[in-house]
């Protein structure tokens, strides 16, 4: 699992294409997304992004990630 202040939830997915499917991982933060947003913090999400492909590097299986925001259930 990767280890971040900023990560709520890890989870793999898979992204289709026409021609496949390859495996993902989905990564659920705390952070502001949007550059729009007042509590948008370039520094902290850049740090969030060079764990995540440190992680991913480490877990070759997966062909990507992507970053959305966390909606608590």
């Amino acid at each position: 699992m990767l280890e971040h202040i900023h990560v709520r939830a890890i989870r793999p997915a898979y992204r289709a294409t026409p021609g496949a499917a390859k495996p993902i991982y989905v990564i659920e933060t705390d952070l502001a997304l949007s550059k729009d947003d007042p509590a948008y913090d370039s520094d902290a999400l850049g740090d969030l992004l060079f764990a995540a492909k440190d992680y991913l590097a480490a877990n070759p299986a997966y062909h990507g990630l992507k970053i959305v925001p966390y909606l608590q259930r």
